[in-house]
């Protein structure tokens, strides 16, 4: 993870002098390109015909942006100096009328410092190709001071969101399709007050970890370089995150929804090669693992599934090198001692090293993120369903 080296002093010092002065376009003869407050942080270069930008820092910085419309042919390059210790620029992306749709990153993006993106209410789209030292992306509403922390990097960070008071259910939404998105030094972190969906044409690379999230009352502590970072906060309602790319993470792959939420799973998680942790977190929700699904790490979930989701018994004692079938609990609504509960489908397990899962249960059809999350809650074939209490069983022993 990028480290913070400017004092908070400082950052207080240069986030005053942003608020108390006028906005200067950065970026001569750019479209639509950012402002910036602080003048003397940064210069760029802007080459029309090609449609690319270079803007090189020389201390962290915040960009505003009326409206990011970025083409697939296009690039923008945030270029720190090698004497910059917080290397970190903030960009800002303001409200959308609903006619203009999202905020479009579609080109290449590269930096050698940390990019966060904050989009308080109008959905982000990414794809491409993102090579950044940390990815930071949310669509959701945070208060100057979480501002200040998410420039300052390193702090923990509260996005919060009245859904009850908005309207459209169009609004906070985030989309990464066809992206490869690859941190060179730092965490990848997307999410979203409604729902972040991960199209199965990405593919995301992170030297520290790999974050996912939806919900409008979220902690993310930026300071956790292992473990989870993602608390879900009082109030946080039901939303869903849909990941069916490719996910490889240098430490630990950490996917959370809100409560009563889904997570939907369809594409290969690995952590550390297999070495880290894989954390699913949604209370009273659903956890839906889809056809063929990889999980390559050590799995932990919800509450009662936690360390033990795996643990084998009435007699089964496989070796490392051989597979353990178990049978993923399903959901119960009435009393958890249920014998005539509906279970789900068998999920190899190897015990006694890092988990690899795999299921046979049937993908569902393409469609909106909120149409695919009731499909998918709705099919007998769900991996994992979680309301209250859990017990687990296990089957004979399967070989490769």
């Amino acid at each position: 993870m990028v480290r913070k080296k400017r004092s908070l002093a400082t950052s207080v010092l240069l986030w005053s002098g942003c608020l108390a002065h006028g906005q200067t376009p950065l970026c001569a003869g750019m479209l639509h390109g950012p402002t910036i407050s602080d003048v003397g942080a940064a210069s760029c270069v802007y080459d029309v015909a090609s449609d690319a930008a270079i803007i090189t820092f020389n201390r962290a910085a915040v960009l505003d942006w009326e409206r990011v419309s970025q083409s697939s042919g296009s690039s923008l390059s945030f270029q720190f100096l090698p004497h910059v210790g917080n290397a970190t620029v903030l960009n800002r992306l303001s409200v959308l009328n609903a006619r203009l749709g999202d905020h479009r990153f579609g080109g290449s993006l590269a930096s050698n410092g940390r990019v966060v993106i904050l989009s308080p209410q109008t959905g982000v789209s990414l794809s491409g190709d993102i090579t950044v030292g940390e990815l930071v992306t949310v669509v959701s509403e945070v208060a100057p001071a979480g501002e200040l922390a998410l420039l300052e990097g390193g702090q923990s960070v509260d996005f919060i969101v009245d859904l009850g008071s908005q309207s459209s259910p169009t609004t906070r939404l985030l989309t990464v399709a066809n992206a490869e998105i690859t941190s060179t030094s730092g965490d990848v972190v997307l999410g979203a007050a409604r729902s972040t969906n991960v199209l199965s044409s990405t593919r995301i690379v992170s030297e520290g970890a790999t974050r996912i999230f939806s919900g409008n009352q979220v902690r993310y502590e930026a300071s956790s370089s292992s473990g989870e970072g993602i608390e879900p906060l009082s109030g946080n309602l039901s939303n869903a995150v849909l990941q069916s790319g490719t996910i490889d993470a240098g430490s630990d792959v950490e996917i959370s929804a809100a409560e009563t939420g889904q997570i939907l799973v369809s594409g290969p998680l690995t952590a550390n090669e297999g070495n880290g942790r894989i954390f699913l977190r949604v209370n009273h929700g659903t956890i839906d693992l889809g056809s063929n699904v990889i999980l390559a790490g050590t799995l932990e979930s919800t509450g009662a599934f936690e360390s033990t989701l795996f643990e084998g018994n009435e007699g089964d004692t496989p070796a490392t090198s051989s597979p353990s079938v178990g049978l993923f609990p399903a959901l119960r609504s009435g009393d958890a001692t249920d014998a005539k509960a509906k279970r789900s489908k068998a999920v190899k397990v190897f015990q006694g090293a890092p988990v690899v899962a795999s299921s046979e249960a049937s993908q569902s059809s393409s469609g909106s993120n909120e149409k695919v999350a009731r499909q998918r809650n709705a099919s007998e074939n769900a991996l994992v369903r979680r309301s209250g209490f859990f017990g687990l069983r296990s089957a004979k022993v399967s070989k490769r």
